[in-house]
């Protein structure tokens, strides 16, 4: 199986169904699947984050968790960011 690594503005779902569309097609058991997704997760600390998931729903929910809480995170650094741009110290 060729690896595909996924793109920095690919998302993380996409990313998840078509490798596990891959997967199931080659009959592969969800270890080895999960195994080949983490292999070319974008996000090392994602990738860290998952490798101890045990079946698809616990993976995808733990994803979702992850993009949502990362997109927050974000979100503040960048009004932190411009907040010291305005008002610098």
């Amino acid at each position: 199986m060729q690896k595909w690594r996924q793109a920095q503005d690919e998302h993380i779902i996409t990313y998840l169904q078509e490798n596990s569309r891959l997967c199931r097609t080659l009959s592969l058991t969800f270890d080895e699947n999960r195994d080949y997704v983490i292999q070319e997760i974008y996000s090392k600390e994602l990738a860290m984050y998952v490798r101890n998931h045990t079946n698809e729903d616990e993976l995808l929910r733990v994803l979702l968790d992850w993009r949502r809480v990362n997109t927050i995170q974000t979100e503040i650094r960048t009004n932190v960011k411009q907040k010291n741009q305005t008002h610098p110290t």
